[in-house]
């Protein structure tokens, strides 16, 4: 290594990088490839423990409880949108993104136990009967 100090290396690697993109690019996607398996385990992980981080910082600001009826186990406490648009929502940016946005609009949402939550899509229209099977529920997007 021909740097000793961490920031002179990491400066060195950053110009390195600059000046042979392709080759460093190459690298890169024959590593990912090797490794996919790994890649696909960490990032998982990743996205589990920010979903994690994001969902108790939102109980934190909106409390850690149904607003209907007061039920507060956290494994059935869900994120819902105050005025609709919340399967268009996850559509577009995924489960992490409408946390995300939930922590900075804490406003817009409310918490809601998962009975409640199918309650209030089944009377909004968000959700009608399967059309392949009987009494099942079937999202309409």
């Amino acid at each position: 290594m021909p740097h000793k100090l961490k920031e002179d290396r990491i400066a060195y690697w950053r110009e390195y990088r600059s000046r042979n993109r392709d080759k460093c690019n190459a690298w890169e996607r024959k590593r990912y490839a090797k490794n996919l398996q790994e890649v696909r385990v960490c990032r998982a992980g990743y996205a589990r423990a920010s979903r994690r981080k994001f969902k108790e910082a939102l109980f934190a600001l909106l409390g850690a409880e149904c607003a209907v009826c007061g039920f507060n186990d956290r494994r059935a406490l869900q994120v819902d949108h105050l005025n609709g648009g919340g399967k268009k929502h996850y559509i577009k940016s995924g489960s992490l993104g409408v946390l995300r946005h939930a922590v900075k609009n804490p406003s817009e949402y409310q918490i809601l136990c998962a009975n409640h939550n199918w309650i209030k899509m089944r009377e909004k229209g968000e959700v009608g009967p399967c059309q392949h099977s009987g009494n099942r529920a079937k999202v309409i997007s």
